[in-house]
């Protein structure tokens, strides 16, 4: 909400994008389903999309390339691999959001590129934007990050700005 306020605040509309990439498990069992989706499609990627495929296969659903894109239309979904904490707490954001009138778009090709970031993700794109080329900003929860780091368990959640896309939008 507060996000969303300070965009407002600014004079800039905007689309906000969810996602739920659920945990780990969730993650890996999907980026199979994924790689196995794909497989058929193998001959038609470049190399550096069959590195991706390989390596982080979820990165291929926020591509910009049509080729990805279309190969990408039929693909499995992430919610039908959560686990049920995870869709129990995406539906929970969901509810708050609808409590709060605060309207957005329900994207299952949103994900985030960092290992840390589990369940609920986000973007905000400029209103009008239906292909997320202008993202102004984006985050998630990340309650492994700290655990990441050395330190104990800890829930957290972030989000981050693309500052000249803002000021971009400002000026027009």
């Amino acid at each position: 909400l507060l996000s969303r306020a300070i965009f407002s605040n600014l004079g800039i509309e905007t689309n906000l994008q969810i996602n739920s990439i659920g945990d780990k498990v969730a993650r890996t069992a999907y980026g199979k389903a994924l790689q196995a989706f794909l497989k058929s499609e193998k001959s038609e990627l470049t190399d550096e999309q069959k590195l991706t495929l390989q390596k982080n296969p979820l990165r291929l659903l926020d591509s910009k390339e049509q080729n990805i894109k279309d190969m990408l239309i039929e693909a499995p979904q992430i919610i039908d691999f959560l686990d049920d904490a995870s869709k129990q707490h995406f539906m929970q954001v969901l509810e708050y959001l609808d409590g709060a009138e605060v309207p957005y778009t329900l994207n299952p090709k949103l994900v985030r590129g960092l290992d840390y970031y589990n369940r609920t993700v986000f973007e905000f794109w400029a209103a009008g934007d239906e292909t997320g080329a202008i993202s102004l900003g984006g985050g998630g929860r990340y309650d492994t990050l700290v655990e990441h780091l050395g330190g104990r368990p800890t829930p957290a959640a972030g989000f981050a700005a693309g500052i000249e896309r803002i000021i971009n939008l400002m000026r027009e």
